[in-house]
């Protein structure tokens, strides 16, 4: 394991990935050299083998001699002796290391090849030694000695000259050889970022924003598979993770689309008793698969110019009015929902408005009349404990909950009012945007009960729309509102629109003249 290491940044970059955005470092280092492992092979070392002994000496003979020049050895070098971190005196035993480290990585193959585990103990062990030799800064020259060390291993290697070890030997050569690659590092840099692309780009395309995938987003926003498997190197202690090769990555991302797809589907969700809102969930693969397509974009191979471009035009106009055509009808079906269940209660507060008994009634006998006439269509609640209070202390009462069909809730809330009294209507206004309403409905109701005196509705309709778009404070942003047609002459209805968390949001403001 190395020690002592300086890390010198060039520059800071930044991957998109997921979503997010992942920073790494890139740079060199510089690292003294270090003692390695000696495992002695009982059957071959220097003291039993004469040759290697001799040869030995010879080559820390060699060694010692260039070690004299160095730094001024090469112009790569010579540029050490301007950096306050270099130190000659750390690199005086690099002569008799290396000599070593020759000997006994021949001694440490020769024990190792007939093994049934020698790859990974050969390999484990020649990544060890080198790394022992530290490392300079780019452009400072290789690390002192290195190259003659793994010069000298490929001859030796020539002594595996037995049948059996032709293929195994091969395998050794091309890890030594491995390290001559002056761009491996910046090769292996790049290849890292092509496999985050080719996951950032499924990611991309797999269509997590449909609700049946949403909880599984998260999930893989966080997952980078693109390591094959990691292992533990016992000489140098340090772990070691293989990284997927791209053809392996995007098989493993073809398996993992084919295991969501035919876990979450609408025939899974249907037997589970799941599928309830149909027509969104309809909405959401159409506009999916359009996206998908959008994305993958109009090729043509004709060479003609005017005639690419144009057929691009007319695939186009084709996919364009398909899409319409697919998406109208499920459009049509979800307004035609949003509008009965609004018709509904305007029908309920005409069907209260007519009854006598409630003319002169409470807000809450009005109120709970109407939801007694949605009860018919809809799961209705009234006076319900839900959210907080004005004070925050106590849970609030929302007048009156209606869930539709597709557990869609809506809620009701109501006053009476005898004139425009706007310190009330503002304080129901903030129940029902801020009290009771904690997860986000889309659709709320405000109802007035207007016991005001005859020939003057409209002009109180007025002032009451005046108030709410110039004076009222709404928790979330208003962005507009619309004047609807009533059915009848003692109906107003305000339409305001608004947005929360980026979602737009409605209150339907009813008055009723009583």
């Amino acid at each position: 394991m190395l020690h002592n290491s300086i890390f010198f940044v060039d520059k800071i970059e930044g991957i998109s990935i997921c979503d997010s955005t992942m920073y790494y470092f890139t740079g060199s280092s510089f690292s003294r050299p270090t003692d390695f492992k000696r495992i002695e092979n009982e059957n071959h070392n220097l003291k039993n083998c004469k040759s290697c002994k001799k040869n030995h000496l010879i080559d820390l003979k060699g060694l010692e001699s260039r070690l004299k020049n160095f730094p001024f050895c090469c112009d790569f070098h010579k540029s050490l002796i301007n950096e306050k971190w270099f130190n000659k005196n750390d690199f005086n035993d690099v002569a008799k290391l290396t000599a070593d480290k020759i000997y006994f990585t021949w001694d440490f193959i020769q024990k190792f090849v007939d093994e049934p585990e020698w790859e990974q103990e050969i390999t484990d062990y020649l990544s060890h030694v080198i790394d022992t030799f530290g490392s300079f800064p780019v452009d400072y020259g290789e690390p002192l000695f290195l190259g003659s060390y793994l010069n000298r291993v490929k001859e030796m290697l020539k002594g595996l000259d037995e049948k059996k070890h032709v293929k195994k030997k091969q395998i050794i050569l091309d890890h030594v050889n491995s390290y001559y690659l002056s761009t491996s590092k910046k090769k292996q840099s790049t290849d890292f970022n092509v496999l985050l692309a080719i996951y950032d780009k499924w990611f991309k395309t797999f269509p997590f924003d449909i609700s049946i995938f949403k909880g599984l987003k998260e999930k893989f926003s966080k997952t980078l598979p693109i390591i094959e498997k990691t292992r533990y190197n016992k000489y140098s202690g340090l772990a070691i993770a293989s990284p997927k090769t791209k053809s392996n990555l995007i098989k493993l991302l073809c398996n993992l689309t084919n295991e969501i797809v035919t876990e979450i589907n609408s025939l899974k969700l249907y037997e589970e008793g799941k599928l309830n809102d149909l027509e969104n969930y309809k909405l959401e693969i159409v506009l999916h698969k359009r996206k998908l397509k959008l994305k993958e974009g109009y090729q043509n191979d004709i060479k003609e110019p005017n005639s690419s471009y144009r057929n691009i035009l007319k695939s186009w106009f084709s996919d364009e009015i398909d899409f319409i055509k697919e998406i109208e009808p499920t459009l049509q079906s979800i307004q035609n929902k949003k509008n009965n269940l609004y018709l509904d209660i305007l029908y309920a507060c005409s069907k209260m408005q007519e009854n006598r008994i409630f003319w002169k009634a409470d807000e809450n006998a009005r109120t709970k009349q109407i939801l007694d006439l949605l009860e018919i269509n809809y799961k209705t609640k009234d006076q319900s404990q839900s959210g907080v209070s004005a004070t925050g202390i106590r849970p609030g009462s929302i007048d009156g909950i209606v869930i539709d069909s597709n557990r869609i809730q809506v809620i009701i809330e109501a006053l009476n009012l005898k004139y425009l009294n706007k310190n009330y209507i503002q304080d129901h206004i903030s129940k029902l945007e801020i009290n009771y309403d904690n997860k986000g409905l889309k659709t709320k109701f405000l109802i007035s009960y207007c016991d005001i005196a005859n020939d003057t509705f409209q002009e109180f309709y007025e002032k009451y729309v005046s108030f709410i778009n110039d004076e009222v404070r709404f928790q979330n942003l208003k962005q507009s509102f619309e004047n609807l047609e009533p059915n009848y002459a003692n109906q107003r209805i305000l339409k305001t629109i608004h947005t929360r968390e980026k979602v737009i949001v409605t209150i339907y403001h009813i008055l009723l003249k009583m």
